[in-house]
């Protein structure tokens, strides 16, 4: 199985970790802009050479890829982006940070995920479209009304953070998404995003502890996925990454 790594704060100490790595990865790296991602890049190379990158870039007031966002924000994100032929991902999700959004933008929803979907598209042979584990015909309905996935055929990336899953309905909505990504086709196309061995920008959330890590890797396995992105670099330690090696291919 080939195991990737997030960062969304790559820092020089969370860069550092890079040096515990012996085995091939992709680091998804989080960044403000394409210049300020090029200074990571060559940040990266000093500390290990031949790490893959992807590019993960945010965007003004929602910090997510969402039909939430505000127009302004979203042409200018598209415009910034529309040139860069580089391998990146397009985080698509709620404005956690800034719910207010979600009211105040509600009626630009269709001509929001118009601008995205055709964005999205045109860029389709670069970008790995991050999507929330929902599956299925209503679920993937559900989603694509809401602008949080396009019938578009290209890499996704499912976030199946189970940390952030606790108590007994949220082990409820573990089995069932399980169950749903188990007869998931087209697996190849998928990276498994699981986690979290480090918080992120929404901080209200448990750390995996290594045994919790080795139970989602063997679930990946099992179910088929071969490609998984742990949530984040910057947790790495030699406990994780004993429990990591026994699934690196």
């Amino acid at each position: 199985m080939r195991i990737d790594f997030y960062e969304e704060f790559p820092t020089k100490k969370n860069l550092e970790k890079l040096k515990m790595i012996d085995f091939p990865i992709t680091l998804i790296a989080a960044t403000k802009s394409w210049k300020y991602f090029l200074e990571i890049k060559r940040q990266i190379n000093k500390i290990k050479r031949n790490v893959e990158l992807v590019y993960w870039p945010s965007i003004k007031t929602t910090y997510w890829i969402s039909p939430f966002s505000n127009t302004k924000d979203l042409i200018e994100f598209f415009e910034e982006n529309k040139k860069i032929k580089h391998p990146y991902l397009f985080d698509l999700e709620f404005p956690m940070k800034n719910k207010i959004l979600i009211l105040k933008n509600f009626f630009k929803l269709w001509k929001h995920k118009k601008m995205i979907r055709n964005f999205v598209i045109q860029n389709k042979n670069y970008a790995i479209l991050t999507i929330y584990p929902v599956q299925g015909t209503v679920g993937k309905s559900f989603m694509r009304l809401l602008g949080l996935d396009y019938d578009v055929k290209m890499k996704r990336k499912l976030m199946f953070y189970t940390s952030y899953l606790r108590g007994h309905f949220m082990r409820f909505l573990i089995a069932h998404f399980r169950k749903t990504l188990e007869r998931l086709e087209d697996k190849g196309d998928v990276i498994m995003g699981i986690g979290v061995i480090a918080k992120g920008k929404i901080t209200k959330t448990y750390l995996l502890t290594p045994a919790q890590l080795e139970r989602d890797l063997k679930w990946c396995k099992k179910a088929g996925y071969n490609n998984v992105a742990i949530f984040r670099l910057g947790g790495l330690d030699k406990r994780y990454l004993e429990v990591i090696k026994k699934f690196v291919d």
